[in-house]
């Protein structure tokens, strides 16, 4: 029988987290494990922290081509005007912040994600890095198609729901129903 999760919530080194990972592997249904996030710790290499609704700053993180701003703040517009919060870099990143350590620590603290597919996007290494970030920690990703086709999309893409730019209010009711 597998162990149960609230026995590894702490690691000391990244072979016993590959070990405790492994282990659940057999005869344990992943799709129950809870949702968390990566930390370092001062005593070792990773944890694993079990989040909890209330601990979200944001609703939504944006991840956009800096090429798309002005579509990426229209989400975001038309989401907070829904009542969500959201992450946007080009508004939340300040001066001197460490970006790469201000976007982890935003997307750690995000809901959801949504990703703004576009030509720009799809070739963007940040926003590929996001997407793979995303992924990683479990969060709900929705692609937003804005000029481009159903067809042309990249597979991991594929296996999600899309919504049309042009749909934002109902992607936003969306939320709100998942919000509660």
């Amino acid at each position: 029988m597998a162990p149960s999760i609230l026995e590894f919530q702490e690691v000391d080194t990244v072979k016993e987290y590959f070990r405790v990972q492994d282990s659940f592997r057999d005869g344990y249904n992943h799709d129950t494990l809870p949702k968390g996030v990566l930390e370092m710790t001062p005593e070792g290499i990773a944890a694993i922290k079990e989040s909890s609704e209330e601990e979200y700053k944001y609703d939504l993180f944006i991840s956009y081509s800096t090429r798309d701003s002005k579509a990426a703040r229209k989400i975001n517009d038309t989401a907070e005007a829904n009542g969500l919060t959201c992450f946007l870099a080009e508004r939340d990143l300040k001066g001197g912040d460490e970006w790469a350590d201000r976007i982890r620590e935003a997307l750690n603290n995000s809901r959801e994600v949504v990703i703004l597919v576009t030509p720009n996007s799809v070739e963007s290494l940040w926003v590929q890095r996001e997407l793979g970030a995303a992924w990683v920690l479990t969060k709900r990703i929705t692609p937003i198609l804005l000029n481009y086709a159903v067809k042309a999309l990249p597979d991991f893409y594929k296996s999600k729901q899309c919504r049309k730019y042009r749909d934002l209010e109902k992607f936003c009711d969306e939320v709100l129903k998942r919000k509660q």
